[in-house]
């Protein structure tokens, strides 16, 4: 649809290592994916490849070029899917985006910024999940699963993993919760709570289901150790301690009524790409 037609030359070149075999896969001739090839190279001002005894390479510029196509290429194409013939988003109406209060309070509020830059026509309305099929797209989370049934497969986004952050620098390389000094105490982030060992939940001072409010109390006392997910905790300015946490880690979901409702793809594509 919008897409440069250039950069699937490019990438039809980079994946055969062949002028020959990229026009065959493109369905055009062999001197126009030449054309195009020294179009884009001149317009970038860069060699992005390497023609040798027969083989095609990308040259240091070109392997640089390339995550930088491929993600143009992506975003071309979830716009297509949006504004296209298939789109159908060709009304106002907003679409209605399911989420319990977990994903509304500390996942949607990095997705949806990012959602409503790809696609800026677009309106949400966020509800809270009541279990009817009401909504156009349900995000939800769960506790991370090793075996997905089918239709589960179907709806697995990504797994949000959970971090130990600390204010106190002493404590950035504790590796083993035992290891803590005398007075530690945790505070939670509430979705965590009844899957935490018995131990650390007899050192809970503090749950909360505001991530950001586990953040601002562990800045307040050397002696807190905050569990939050692992992308509060990169803006969080805090230590992150190497402490394993997989008993913690949820599995983020998306799921619609219609298996191919392109919003749903390009809300798993957002969440995937954010978190």
């Amino acid at each position: 649809m919008l897409e440069d037609f250039r950069l699937k030359v490019f990438m039809a070149v980079r994946s055969e290592h062949s002028f020959t075999k990229a026009a065959r896969s493109l369905g055009i001739s062999q001197p126009a994916v030449s054309q195009n090839i020294a179009e884009l190279e001149k317009e970038l001002g860069v060699e992005l490849f390497t023609r040798s005894r027969g083989e095609v390479t990308l040259t240091p510029a070109g392997v640089s070029f390339e995550e930088y196509a491929s993600r143009i290429i992506h975003w071309y194409s979830a716009a297509g899917r949006v504004f296209g013939p298939e789109g159908k988003l060709s009304s106002k109406k907003p679409v209605r985006i399911s989420a319990d209060s977990l994903v509304a309070d500390s996942i949607l509020p990095s997705v949806m910024p990012r959602l409503l830059s790809v696609n800026p026509s677009l309106s949400a309305k966020v509800v809270p999940y009541d279990g009817s099929n009401g909504s156009d797209v349900r995000v939800w989370c769960r506790i991370h699963s090793g075996d997905l049934s089918i239709e589960d497969s179907a709806a697995f986004v990504c797994t949000l993993e959970a971090s130990a952050i600390t204010s106190n620098p002493s404590l950035a390389n504790v590796d083993d919760f035992h290891r803590l000094p005398d007075g530690s105490r945790f505070v939670v982030w509430s979705p965590y709570s009844r899957h935490l060992p018995l131990d650390i939940g007899a050192m809970t001072a503090v749950e909360t289901y505001s991530s950001s409010s586990v953040c601002t109390l562990v800045n307040s006392s050397p002696l807190y150790i905050g569990l939050v997910p692992k992308i509060t905790a990169l803006g969080s300015g805090l230590h992150t301690m190497p402490v394993s946490l997989h008993s913690l880690s949820l599995d983020v979901m998306v799921a619609s009524s219609d298996s191919s409702d392109p919003v749903c793809k390009l809300v798993k594509d957002v969440i995937k790409e954010t978190l």
